[in-house]
């Protein structure tokens, strides 16, 4: 049979001569005689641990043993108590007979345990004895309060910890307000080694631990440790206009402290306790002059008002010679006031202290230019005069090329500004007339709107020409070469960017077909409403309409028909007029730009480039009016949306030469925003379609 010995630390108060018999009926029974050999004999080999308390007076025999027969459960099958004769004890016990049984030996000195072993494997066989030897014995478990963090607690808040006891599973931690712990509670009971507490208040707390083993061996209660818990509290404010005040805090407690630069304070105070909090200053008066707080259980906040209580006086004057200067106090204090020509000003100032007045205005200057007042000991009064100091200016002469063609703004003539000033110029075309550029002192020449800084005499002349008449179209060469088609900065429609080479040049009319010359061409206008005119583009045009165009005036300039009327089809080989494609529209457009607009990416270059919603009160302007692309073509962004010759379709990221679209399709294309569209529609790779059918009031085409 196999036996082991399991031992562990423990203190436990025990009764004296006790005998329990089986509580369950004996059928068959066997004996355990239990032998316990005494190895402690002399006192010198009794382990240090086994004195509890000092290390003195070492007692060299147990005077007790309690003896549990435990089944395998740990419940208690028999036990037995006996004192020992001369050290020795030896006990025999009749149980009831099966195997796996335990036997628990728990020795006691001084009626303080000692010691306790425990033999596991105990098998008791029927009108037989087993000897179950308890030999080795170890020190009794001891269950140990450890440290309580923090201590003391400012906060009410802690943790007490103990240390793990040999052998147990359970501890209960009990707490009391006083150490002979009357009244206590058990306030936990688990197997971990600390407990932790919150939302206490002043007072002193008492803790004691007991564990317990397996075998339901409670331990003797520890020795018991203390907490102070001291919870604090702030008391807090600020006194305005008092930084550097003394602030005193009395009562319970006693501090001085410094305001800070804010006039912040904060002192720490203890629960339960009553304070005063009084602040001073030399020279100033403080309203409250103290406040006090009794039985102080949270933070308190308490504010003052510094007010300086020495003598004042003022310093003042007037300033003649200009409007709106500024008058600065500076020096031991700061402030500042705005005078008219003529006006008053006036500063309060503290006795003894040193002060400077400073009059400003740009474009001035000041007699005198400051006045510093040193040790104030009455009222001041100082004047100051402003002279303007003189500018100088020159001249903008501003013409036209030809009287009736234009107007500028600023209008004809001549004007005068201080040097310096940046003035902004426009020209602005007659009906019939485009604007070419400007002429003169003049950087940016080809712009309808720019600037002149005027930094000596200059002249400003807006050159304007004659729109050729309602029949003749101005056509402008658009050379070979590639671009990047498309924008991913845009609508999904526009994507994705891909390279389109173009390795031919073609003619494109340098203005939209204006009303006069499809008039001549088809015999009506279409135009109605939005602006009407021979100078103003045609729109309110089908795809097939301008189809149409497109052939009759190829007919009247001798030319080959380029479209089937029929079926809308376009013969590119032959010589005669048709629409752009979507690619020639974008590169003509584009005139080697790659910005939103030839012009530019934001909405004020569109402004320069084309009429749109913003800036075209809602109607269509005659041609030509804006600034051209590097090719000379007018009108790209905005006054109508141009027709092309494509249907509507996805673009591929392939790279492209030549293209002319698909052949069939349920829309055409049609490019460069209108009057009544947002800057979003005008740019140079924004797209639109349509039915070649539909009758849109602002569709036109070149």
């Amino acid at each position: 049979m196999k036996r082991s010995i399991i031992f562990g630390l423990i203190i436990l108060c025990m009764a004296c001569e006790k005998d329990h018999s089986p509580t369950k009926p004996i059928s068959s029974t066997g004996t355990i005689h239990i032998v316990i050999a005494d190895k402690s004999t002399p006192a010198a080999n009794v382990p240090d641990s086994l004195n509890t308390v000092k290390k003195t007076a070492k007692p060299a025999r147990l005077d007790q043993l309690e003896v549990r027969v435990l089944e395998s459960d740990n419940s208690v099958l028999a036990s037995k108590i006996v004192t020992s004769s001369n050290g020795n004890f030896q006990v025999s016990m009749t149980v009831e007979a099966q195997n796996d049984l335990k036997v628990l030996c728990i020795g006691t000195f001084s009626g303080v345990v000692g010691y306790f072993g425990v033999d596991e494997d105990v098998d008791v066989q029927a009108g037989k004895t087993t000897t179950a030897i308890i030999t080795g014995w170890n020190d009794a478990y001891l269950a140990e309060i450890g440290d309580i963090a923090p201590n003391p607690s400012t906060d009410g808040s802690y943790t007490v910890f103990w240390t793990q006891a040999p052998n147990a599973t359970i501890y209960v931690l009990q707490e009391a307000s006083n150490d002979k712990f009357a009244g206590a509670a058990n306030v936990y009971s688990g197997s971990g080694l600390k407990q932790s507490f919150s939302g206490k208040v002043s007072g002193t707390f008492y803790y004691r631990i007991q564990a317990s083993n397996i075998y339901n061996v409670t331990s003797s209660w520890s020795a018991s440790v203390s907490v102070i818990v001291q919870k604090t509290y702030t008391i807090s404010g600020t006194i305005t206009g008092g930084s550097g005040a003394n602030v005193t805090l009395s009562g319970d407690a006693s501090d001085t402290q410094i305001a800070d630069g804010n006039g912040y304070y904060s002192f720490t105070v203890a629960h339960g306790g009553s304070y005063t909090i009084t602040p001073s200053k030399t020279d100033y008066t403080i309203t409250p002059a103290s406040q006090t707080f009794n039985n102080v259980t949270a933070d308190i906040t308490a504010h003052f008002t510094a007010s300086y209580s020495s003598i004042t006086y003022t310093i003042s004057g007037t300033v003649t010679g200009a409007d709106g200067v500024l008058v600065t106090l500076s020096g031991n204090a700061f402030d500042s006031q705005t005078v008219n020509d003529g006006g008053s000003y006036s500063f309060t100032v503290t006795e003894g202290n040193d002060y400077t007045i400073t009059p400003s205005k740009t474009g001035y200057t000041f007699t005198p230019a400051n006045q510093t007042f040193s040790n104030v000991t009455s009222n001041q009064i100082q004047n100051f005069i402003a002279t303007e100091i003189s500018k100088v200016q020159y001249t903008l002469t501003m013409a036209v090329n030809q009287s009736g063609w234009g107007t500028t703004n600023p209008t004809v003539g001549t004007h005068t500004y201080d040097e310096g000033t940046v003035v902004s110029i426009t020209a602005t075309p007659s009906s019939g007339y485009r604007f070419l550029s400007w002429t003169g002192d003049i950087t940016d020449t080809n712009s309808v709107a720019t600037t002149v800084t005027i930094n000596e005499d200059k002249t400003a002349t807006a050159n304007f020409e004659e729109i050729p008449q309602s029949t003749e179209i101005t056509m402008v060469t658009i050379p070979a070469g590639s671009f990047s088609m498309g924008s991913n900065d845009g609508d999904d429609n526009e994507k994705p960017v891909h390279t389109v080479t173009l390795d031919y040049s073609f003619e494109m009319s340098a203005y939209e077909i204006t009303q006069g010359q499809y008039k001549s061409i088809i015999g009506t206008n279409p135009s109605h409403s939005f602006g009407v005119g021979d100078y103003y583009p045609v729109y309110n045009v089908h795809w097939h309409d301008a189809v149409t165009f497109c052939n009759k005036l190829s007919d009247s300039a001798g030319l080959e028909r380029c479209y089937n009327e029929s079926t809308g089809a376009c013969d590119f080989t032959k010589n005669g007029f048709r629409l752009p494609t979507e690619a020639e529209w974008e590169y003509a457009c584009r005139a080697g730009t790659t910005t939103a607009y030839y012009t530019g990416d934001s909405e004020s270059d569109l402004d320069r480039a084309g009429w749109y919603d913003v800036n075209s009160s809602n109607v269509a302007h005659p041609v030509g009016q804006k600034t051209p692309n590097a090719w000379g073509l007018y009108d790209m962004h905005g006054n109508e949306w141009e027709w092309c010759n494509d249907w509507y379709g996805s673009y591929s990221s392939k790279s492209a030469t030549n293209p002319t679209s698909a052949q069939t399709g349920s829309t055409r294309v049609f490019r460069g925003g209108g009057w009544g569209n947002n800057g979003g529609s005008s740019r140079s790779a924004s797209r639109n379609s349509n039915t070649p059918y539909a009758g849109n009031v602002g569709i036109g085409f070149r």
